[in-house]
């Protein structure tokens, strides 16, 4: 930047978007729900791979996770509902 002044104020700014969630390029986790995670995957080529037993298998394990975390973003699954989750299977 030619002058001080013009850093701040674009840090102000990127710091400004940040916080109310306008910039996260390399967060697309942030707007991207899990249950459209699980979609993309089911109709992508690796899935269709799968044997037929191997998708239904899968898409079960899936739904299970599905109804714990559809509704979040990839961003909000954090190791403490992963760990929920890990204690429901177990018990």
């Amino acid at each position: 930047f030619p002058k001080r002044a013009e850093a701040v104020q674009w840090a102000q700014a990127l710091e400004a978007a940040i916080r109310e969630r306008r910039y996260h390029p390399h967060l697309a986790g942030g707007r991207t729900t899990f249950a459209d995670l699980v979609r993309k995957y089911e109709a992508s080529a690796a899935f269709k791979k799968l044997s037929d037993h191997g998708q239904r298998s899968r898409k079960q394990h899936l739904r299970f996770f599905v109804d714990l975390w559809g509704g979040l973003t990839v961003a909000e699954i954090q190791p403490d509902r992963v760990a929920e989750a890990r204690d429901t299977l177990a018990a």
